[in-house]
């Protein structure tokens, strides 16, 4: 047997894809991952499409093309017209992908396919038992790909992505899907909640009038991060918040990439959980000198008089970042990443749960005149900071608006 065989051997077995899978610090790997294989610099390009070729069986004798710019272009290669024929027998069940099969068997007592080491019952695949029953006695396979089997074919729905107000604001058809899902869940677990999705507002403005009003309501963004989602990047969240009376009482924080949530409720304090069901307790770091400070700020909706000024006065600070996301800016700072956050457009979707994490970890949040921020607000921008004196620094150093 040779090396190669034996790296091989050893890579495909389930428990250690499982140990390794869901070990690791998945969401930046993943991230590096990203980043790394878009480099087009030949000798990377070249060197990382060989070592993959050599531990993973990668086959290009299907691809409709056989040089790529980068690794990332390999990944997503187009196959040659008919390679995967689909079979006209409507008795045949047809993979969606290449694969191997996992695991395969009857479904018991309702629980199915193993993914990586985890049994998952058929209620929680489809989201409700009603919607479950029709399978509770039927047969299930599990596929899994190697790196190797991902292709365009993989997806082979090419999507839609739209613009909405403008060419930096898209809405893809995952958002909708997954807005539609989180309703009909949220529908049939609390039947008597307004449900305002970012996609639902888009459709009906007036959405946003009866928030103000309502009694009981929740909010969602389902893709946080759609620009990133749609442009390939794994860097996107799923944010929910619940408002009762005008008061946000809850909101969470999801991370489809790491699987893993931030949450809190007010009065409780926030914590993270892990996918393997660990909890932590979320505070703020401590701000050092604004020199040093490291931040996350939103400049795109900044009122256009007082940008440049800003964007000079962001020189004072040791770093400011934007991901695009305003999901992962809040997990940043109220897990001890960042020592401020700001932006100016209020959408309650984009910052309610965020204002709430961040709050409970013992941030100070307010709008830039020192007032605290509602479910009603809509603009007047906000701070994030450690603390209300730090808060006060950046007001007055920082966003001079």
């Amino acid at each position: 047997m040779t090396i190669r065989n034996s790296i091989l051997r050893i890579a495909q077995q389930e428990d250690l894809n499982f140990l390794l899978t869901n070990r690791i610090p998945r969401r930046w790997l993943t991230m590096l991952m990203g980043r790394f294989s878009r480099i087009e610099q030949p000798w990377v390009r070249d060197l990382s499409i060989a070592v993959w070729r050599f531990f993973g069986d990668l086959d290009l004798s299907e691809a409709r093309e056989t040089t790529f710019r980068s690794m990332h272009a390999c990944f997503i290669r187009e196959l040659k017209p008919g390679a995967r024929p689909i079979d006209p027998d409507a008795s045949v069940l047809t993979s969606p992908s290449d694969g191997i099969v996992g695991a395969c068997g009857q479904v018991a007592d309702g629980v199915v396919f193993q993914a990586k080491g985890f049994p998952y019952r058929i209620e929680d695949l489809f989201g409700n038992a009603e919607a479950a029953a029709p399978f509770s006695e039927g047969l299930y396979v599990t596929l899994r790909l190697t790196s190797a089997m991902y292709h365009r074919f993989h997806a082979p729905d090419d999507g839609t992505v739209r613009q909405k107000s403008e060419a930096i604001d898209l809405v893809t058809e995952a958002d909708e899907a997954a807005e539609r899902f989180i309703g009909a869940a949220v529908k049939q677990a609390w039947p008597e909640a307004l449900f305002v999705g970012e996609e639902s507002v888009a459709a009906d403005p007036g959405l946003l009038d009866r928030l103000d009003a309502a009694d009981f309501a929740i909010i969602v963004d389902p893709v946080d991060g759609t620009a990133n989602f749609a442009a390939g990047l794994p860097l996107y969240a799923t944010m929910a918040s619940v408002v009762v009376k005008g008061e946000t009482v809850a909101g969470i924080i999801y991370d489809p990439m790491g699987d893993d949530w931030v949450l809190a409720e007010r009065g409780a304090g926030a914590f993270m959980r892990f996918p393997d069901g660990r909890s932590q307790r979320l505070k703020v770091a401590t701000a050092p000198a604004l020199a040093q400070m490291v931040g996350h700020v939103s400049i795109t909706f900044m009122p256009g008089a007082s940008k440049p000024l800003i964007l000079q006065n962001l020189a004072k600070v040791r770093v400011a970042a934007n991901y695009r996301v305003a999901g992962h800016d809040y997990r940043t700072f109220a897990t001890g990443h960042c020592h401020f956050v700001a932006f100016n457009k209020l959408m309650p979707w984009d910052h309610l749960a965020g204002c709430l994490i961040a709050g409970e970890a013992c941030g100070y949040v307010a709008r830039f005149d020192g007032s605290p921020y509602l479910p009603s607000h809509r603009d007047g921008g906000l701070i994030i900071a450690t603390d209300k004196d730090n808060w006060a620094l950046l007001r007055r150093e920082i966003f001079t608006v």
